[in-house]
């Protein structure tokens, strides 16, 4: 019969927490019991793999939303929930006046309080009347959005004069007439573009493509909805949202790694060997620290271009110095402690008391500080972004740069700043409560 293990407790002094040390317990699961400990912790940790998978499903969400995360139109700056929808207005002023256009000549069938019309297709279907209309890409079903017809009002002279207005209780003068379509066109590679029904009629013609006869464009039906609406040059936020998450969460974690690299073995040779190799580490340190970084970035990204690649190696060049230091500081603890002079004695080298025995004891507070930098790598890439001297915002949108394109009309249509600031926000905190619940979990003075 297995004898049954004992845990033994070791309390050091009063003053300090209790030490459990059980054969129960491995190293790992020792650190998540106290990381799942510590509420916040593990709710940013619930925060963070969310966005994560955000980040990761963007072709699913372009697949199921049918909007590429590239993918402009004339349906600019909707409200969240709506879908482009086709707003046509007659141009001429009389186009009610039954005496000038005979009834239904234009619409057979109008609704006021929906703002819904059924148009007559012969008379917009006859060239000779295509200069008496136009049409607009507008949110489908939105009265607000429609056009209102002119007052009549009388000026300071008595005189009978037409002024626009924004009054709800004006006739409409715009009216839905239907939702706009998608085609693929099957010559440019798949590409997906919109049209209107009625005025940008398809093409027809059988073309061949690898082999097979397949129309030129295809009907893929009405465009869907924009969860989350658009921006000012019309792209559908959530597939942008998406992709600027995966630039962001790729800028920092490849900082992070490198910083942590350099930092690290950096750090821990001056804190090993001291002496000169200890006094140029600190003169570095203290050069770096009187560089003004954020006119360097500026005149660097502007020199070399705004891309990921240029973000990446601004953001490591100068971001190790806080990690080095960091190391250093715990190697020179560490460094006069009894199992090194051990480890010494039984004739083991600089390097491999260095990286063996005092790295792993040295490191815990410096995975805190790197997991805590990866939330500050995010908000200064966004900030950089946001200033216009990040990756190019055309080609490679992020948060901080659609912040930057919607600060413009944020009082008109705040929602792609609201929901780009709110998703920096939650991914900043999420990474900062990790790194307090790393500081406690790997403090082996902290109860299991």
């Amino acid at each position: 019969m297995a004898k049954k293990r004992k845990k033994v407790t070791v309390i050091e002094n009063p003053n300090e927490q209790e030490i459990l040390s059980s054969a129960d317990y491995s190293l790992s699961k020792a650190i998540w019991m106290r990381f799942r400990r510590h509420k916040l912790a593990v709710l940013g940790l619930v925060i963070f793999l969310f966005l994560l998978l955000f980040t990761l499903m963007l072709p699913v969400i372009e697949v199921l939303t049918g909007y590429p995360y590239n993918y402009t139109s004339q349906h600019q700056k909707a409200v969240p929930g709506s879908s482009p929808g086709v707003a046509v207005r007659i141009l001429d002023p009389e186009w009610f006046d039954t005496d000038v256009y005979p009834a239904g000549f234009w619409f057979t069938d109008i609704d006021y309080e929906t703002g819904m019309a059924e148009i007559n297709k012969e008379t917009f279907n006859d060239p000779a009347y295509h200069d008496l209309y136009d049409y607009k890409v507008k949110s489908y079903g939105y009265t607000n959005e429609l056009d209102r017809r002119v007052k009549i009002v009388t000026d300071h002279r008595g005189y009978a004069i037409e002024v626009e207005t924004d009054d709800e209780d004006a006739p409409l003068n715009e009216f839905f007439v239907d939702r706009v379509h998608r085609r693929r066109n099957n010559v440019g590679k798949g590409q997906i573009n919109e049209y209107i029904p009625l005025f940008d009629d398809l093409s027809t013609d059988i073309i061949e493509k690898n082999g097979k006869e397949i129309p030129r464009e295809e009907d893929l039906g009405p465009a869907g909805v924009h969860l989350l609406g658009t921006d000012n040059s019309g792209h559908n936020l959530l597939p942008r949202l998406a992709y600027g998450g995966r630039v962001s969460l790729l800028v920092a974690f490849t900082v992070t790694l490198i910083v942590a690299l350099v930092g690290i073995f950096l750090g821990s040779m001056a804190g090993f060997f001291g002496g000169f190799v200890d006094a140029v580490f600190l003169r570095t340190i203290e050069l770096m620290g009187t560089l003004p970084l954020l006119p360097l970035y500026i005149v660097i990204t502007q020199m070399y271009g705004q891309s990921v690649l240029t973000i990446i190696t601004l953001f490591s060049i100068f971001g190790w110095s806080g990690v080095a230091r960091m190391t250093r500081g715990q190697f020179i603890a560490e460094r006069s402690q009894e199992y090194t002079e051990a480890a010494r004695a039984i004739g083991a080298g600089n390097m491999r008391i260095t990286f063996k025995h005092v790295l792993p004891n040295a490191v815990a507070p410096t995975i805190t500080q790197l997991s805590m930098s990866v939330g500050g790598i995010i908000l200064s890439e966004s900030s950089l972004s946001f200033l216009g001297f990040g990756v190019n915002p055309i080609t490679t949108p992020t948060w901080g740069a659609l912040i930057n394109e919607a600060y413009s009309y944020f009082t008109e249509y705040p929602w792609p700043a609201l929901f780009s600031g709110l998703l920096i926000f939650l991914i900043v905190s999420s990474f900062f409560f990790l790194g307090d619940g790393l500081r406690d979990a790997l403090d082996p003075r902290q109860k299991v």
